[in-house]
């Protein structure tokens, strides 16, 4: 044989080590399905509604804004309010 085989044969040697244990730890996970239709979007029924309950508590939060963003806050947040309430 040649150096040039030789070279071959032990590249090809390493890419199979590599290769090898590529998936040695992968397992089938039971969302891989080929049944399960992951895009499909399921319709919102009135009966949803019943089942989960409505959002008991209105939640807040306080947070510091630089003064150039003060004066543009003041002006949108009326709009924001009434956006969120319709």
């Amino acid at each position: 044989m040649t150096d040039i085989d030789n070279r071959n044969m032990e590249e090809a040697s390493k890419t199979k080590e590599r290769t090898k244990n590529h998936n040695k730890y992968r397992r089938d996970k039971p969302w891989d399905s080929e049944e399960i239709d992951h895009w499909k979007a399921d319709q919102w029924t009135d009966e949803d509604n019943t089942k989960s309950k409505p959002f008991l508590e209105e939640s807040s939060f306080a947070t510091l804004f630089p003064k150039y963003r003060e004066k543009y806050l003041r002006e949108v947040w009326p709009i924001v309010t009434k956006a969120l309430e319709v």
